[in-house]
């Protein structure tokens, strides 16, 4: 019974603390969402819990002679995440480093291009929640 009472109290503390984690991404995401006007969004959220050290990956296509904004939604605790985005040729098309850490990136692409959309926490940060919108314009 003493067992069963502390795997119970671990599992309930696990799911609070997940809830928890996911109530975070939720509200970064809603807080970040004005930022993607006056492009619309493609109505998907990624997002992902994420350590220090740890890389995310979401996968977008961009459909051709259309105009795109990515916004990456660092939250209320950090000023910006890492982030790039590569071709499924693994050419890099834009890496936020080499634009002051900037948070947002709007693009056009003659052609439909598949990408895989690479993100982290700056060093330092233990635990953060990734959040990355994608708008186009309508």
């Amino acid at each position: 019974m003493k067992k069963f009472s502390s795997l119970l109290i671990s599992f309930t503390c696990t799911v609070l603390m997940m809830y928890n984690a996911q109530a975070q991404c939720n509200f970064i995401a809603d807080d970040c969402a004005p930022n993607i006007v006056p492009f619309v969004s493609d109505g998907q959220s990624r997002r992902a819990l994420v350590e220090e050290g740890d890389t995310v990956e979401f996968f977008v296509t961009f459909y051709a002679n259309n105009d795109y904004r990515i916004q990456a939604c660092p939250g209320l605790v950090l000023d910006h995440i890492y982030w790039s985005v590569w071709d499924t040729e693994k050419h890099l098309l834009f890496e936020n480093l080499k634009h002051s850490n900037t948070n947002q990136w709007d693009f056009h692409f003659t052609g439909t291009v598949n990408t895989l959309i690479r993100a982290c926490l700056p060093k330092g940060s233990e635990l953060g929640c990734l959040v990355m919108l994608v708008g186009f314009k309508d």
